[in-house]
């Protein structure tokens, strides 16, 4: 098993995380002023799982990158994430 690591910065329209991994965490970082939020889907981004400043989410088991999708109430919130295979 081997872990990846990484870090970005959202926008107000959802995007896919492109992280290639089994075990996935995402960290909202402390300086954002609004919150993240992550879904299965674009259309479920929205509405999906919130991350205040410093949250983070508990393991997400994905099988492929491109379904975990990522937007931000506000234009350039960041976030980190590990990732295990």
């Amino acid at each position: 098993m081997y872990f990846e690591t990484g870090s970005g910065k959202v926008d107000t329209t959802p995007m896919t995380l492109g992280v290639v991994g089994m075990n996935l965490t995402v960290r909202a970082n402390g300086s954002n002023t609004g919150v993240i939020c992550i879904g299965n889907s674009e259309s479920a981004a929205a509405d999906g799982y919130i991350l205040g400043k410093g949250e983070k989410t508990p393991p997400i088991y994905v099988d492929e990158a491109h379904k975990v999708h990522i937007v931000g109430s506000v234009k350039g919130q960041g976030f980190s994430w590990i990732a295990t295979r």
